[in-house]
């Protein structure tokens, strides 16, 4: 994946959101700061992915450790650097 090809995330649901924002190894610079990062999706829906998540963050995130966990919400906030 890339610019010129980005990851079609238009359908995802929210376990395919999930794993998409936090299954991602630990890296520096982090996963979204790279090329492959670039995707395309429907707004909306993954604000309410976000809110259902937040709702329910303990069991919905527990299969990641901290460090994943910590990357994730930093790509959720779309924050370009910690």
């Amino acid at each position: 994946m890339s610019y010129t090809e980005p990851i079609d995330a238009t359908a995802y649901g929210f376990d395919d959101w999930i794993r998409f924002a936090f299954e991602h190894p630990v890296s520096e610079p982090s996963w979204y700061h790279t090329e492959e990062m670039h995707f395309v999706c429907v707004p909306e829906r993954v604000i309410v992915c976000y809110a259902r998540l937040f709702r329910d963050a303990v069991s919905t995130l527990s299969p990641y450790d901290d460090a994943q966990v910590d990357q994730g919400l930093w790509f959720a906030s779309g924050s370009p650097t910690r």
